[in-house]
This record gives structure tokens, sequence and C-alpha cells, in this order.
């Protein structure tokens, strides 16, 4: 599917751009539009390069993505970081608040 179906589109020019112009505010952002643009480009980027990594080299290669052995290297970091936090949590904080709620509740349903 990779190698014959997926192919450079809008939705992936758009989201190229993303890490130089965020998507707008919310309607309801009572704050100027560049304090939303400085809080928002941190981690739009983040997870922009966490999508380029996740992405095979043909894909990449053909959306005109760039990735440097050194963006690779940063990537690795990053996950590894990710790895080490996730080990050193206890484990509700893992999911989101109402999935340890719901774990929770099944615990105490099971007399546990």
């Amino acid at each position: 599917m990779v190698r014959d179906r997926l192919e450079r589109n809008a939705t992936v020019e758009l989201l190229k751009r993303l890490d130089r112009v965020p998507l707008p505010p919310p309607a309801s952002w009572p704050l100027p539009r560049a304090a939303w643009t400085g809080l928002a480009l941190p981690p739009t980027r983040l997870l922009r390069a966490t999508g380029i990594a996740a992405l095979p080299p043909l894909l990449r290669e053909r959306f005109g993505l760039r990735w440097t052995a050194f963006d690779q290297r940063r990537f690795d970091l990053f996950a590894r970081g990710v790895r080490l936090a996730h080990a050193a949590t206890p484990a509700p904080p893992h999911g989101s608040p109402a999935a340890a709620r719901a774990i929770r509740a099944a615990r105490r349903a099971r007399g546990g």
C-alpha cells in the first residue's frame, strides 16, 4: 500500500506548513493571536517530528520531508525519555483521567 497508493496531497502540504504557522486559535481564545502562536508552535513541531519519524523512508521522500541523521538521533533521545518517564510513572497516569477512573472502579467491583 505504501509503495503504490499513498501520495502527496493537500493534507500532506497542510501538515508540512503547521510547524511554521499553526492552526488558528479556537474561537473562545481570549488572548492575542501571537500568544496562541507562541504556545502552539513547540508542541506542533514536536508532533510533526514524531509523525515524520513514524513514516517509512519511502514516504518521507515522496512527501518531500527532510529527515537527517541528526533528526533521527534527536527523535531517539526523545523516545528514550518517553520510555523512561513511562516506566517511572505509576500506572493510572499512563492513560486519561477517565480511563484511570474506570480502572479503579473495575478493581473496586472485583473487590481489589
